[in-house]
């Protein structure tokens, strides 16, 4: 699979889901009365863009070693399922966690705010469970 289509398949699932939960805080901030309060702060869409980079991201680091491989990438539920002939690379592991701890880094940085590197701790978790589905 080429990487264009697999981020096609990727960025389309995750936007469905992204655009699902920005729409309930939208409309949560508005019923709350508090949508100045959520448009105000550039660390509410530094988180939103943070956790989509880092979950793509996730991905992508499932892709770079299987890149020479027959792949499937399906949606499954909220989540996305990559298939493959095993056995699948550790490499596969290690950088759909280190990839994002890029993002995390990055944001943290700029936001001189942690809440970055706990958000990739959930990534992190992700990564176990994924590694926990390979072995």
């Amino acid at each position: 699979m080429r990487f264009l289509e697999f981020t096609r398949i990727v960025v389309k699932a995750l936007l469905r889901v992204f655009l699902g939960v920005g729409l309930i805080i939208l409309a949560g901030a508005i019923l709350l009365g508090k949508l100045k309060c959520l448009i105000n702060s550039s660390l509410n869409l530094g988180i939103f863009v943070s956790i989509f980079l880092m979950v793509y991201l996730h991905e992508v680091g499932h892709y770079i070693p299987l890149r020479h491989r027959k792949i499937d990438v399906k949606r499954e539920g909220i989540g996305i399922r990559i298939s493959t002939t095993p056995p699948v690379p550790p490499s596969a592991i290690f950088l759909s966690a280190l990839l994002p701890l890029l993002v995390a880094v990055g944001f943290s940085l700029i936001f001189k705010n942690w809440i970055f590197i706990v958000l990739w701790l959930a990534v992190g978790a992700m990564t176990l469970i994924d590694a926990v589905e390979v072995i």
